[in-house]
């Protein structure tokens, strides 16, 4: 397989695994899933550090384990490498380590 089928082998299945994920989730939760999504490709783009996505209180509260787990699952559809990513709530909800890139949610220290 070329590195150009590759490529759109990936968009493919990343483009399915959101438009599952877009009916499985609640309006709000999907919403919140895609702007810690932007956030990550923000990170990207500076070429790394951790993504900080400002989160309201309520916002904390819908980032829980299912969408932690949902965000490794598409990172890792991604090529990255579970075990290298750790999403971090500053504290609120429940944190998932999944591992190369840090991804932080909330907008505070650990």
């Amino acid at each position: 397989m070329s590195k150009e089928d590759r490529r759109a082998e990936t968009h493919r299945r990343v483009r399915e695994y959101l438009r599952d994920l877009e009916e499985r989730l609640d309006p709000a939760a999907f919403a919140l899933f895609l702007r810690v999504v932007g956030g990550v490709n923000a990170a990207l783009r500076r070429q790394g550090g951790h993504v900080d996505v400002e989160l309201t209180p309520q916002e904390r509260d819908l980032f829980v384990a299912e969408l932690q787990h949902e965000l490794v699952a598409l990172l890792g559809l991604l090529g990255f490498p579970g075990d290298r990513i750790t999403t971090d709530t500053g504290g609120y909800g429940r944190d998932r380590r999944g591992a190369g890139a840090t991804a932080r949610a909330g907008g505070t220290e650990p």
